[in-house]
């Protein structure tokens, strides 16, 4: 009875975690706001989708071996190696972490203020298209910025001053 109590507690909790884990990535995919340090915002992400996968296979294996006890042991296995493949390769990219953000440069600054319109790419590996992204950055508190996609085409230059020598290439 003990031992059962406890299987519905570590199943509770690792669905719970999985639930609050995938809800933070959403929110993050929908909301334009991210930390303003560089490093933290990427040892967040690395972090927190490290941690997605490695709930994600707990949170299978706990459903195929306690939630589904009566499987033979032929499908389990049919159904953990696939799982174990694809969590490794997941995991070995975050780990590594070949997929990266990266601020090329500061583009312009505003005259009268703190926020900045950057050019940023995203590197994956070989899988990079040399694609940038312009976005305007202004800061909401110390720790966060809100971020857009900017055309620098429609941007006053009264404004903005642009940023010269400022390359990170």
């Amino acid at each position: 009875m003990s031992s059962k109590i406890s299987k519905i507690a570590v199943s509770n909790i690792v669905d719970r975690l999985c639930l609050i884990l995938f809800s933070m990535k959403v929110i993050s995919l929908l909301i334009p706001v991210e930390f303003k340090s560089f490093q933290f915002r990427e040892a967040f992400k690395y972090y927190h989708n490290l941690g997605l996968v490695v709930a994600i296979f707990v949170w299978l294996m706990i459903y195929f071996y306690l939630k589904n006890a009566n499987l033979k042991t032929w499908i389990k296995a049919l159904i953990t190696i696939p799982i174990l493949i694809i969590s490794i390769i997941a995991f070995s990219i975050f780990a590594i972490g070949l997929c990266k953000n990266r601020e090329v440069r500061d583009l312009y600054i505003k005259t009268n203020g703190n926020e900045k319109i950057v050019k940023r790419s995203f590197d994956c590996g070989a899988t990079t298209d040399n694609d940038y992204d312009i976005l305007y950055l202004k800061p909401i508190t110390p720790l966060f910025n809100f971020r857009w996609p900017v055309d620098t085409t429609t941007i006053d230059k009264k404004e903005w001053q642009p940023v010269i020598n400022n390359n990170r290439e």
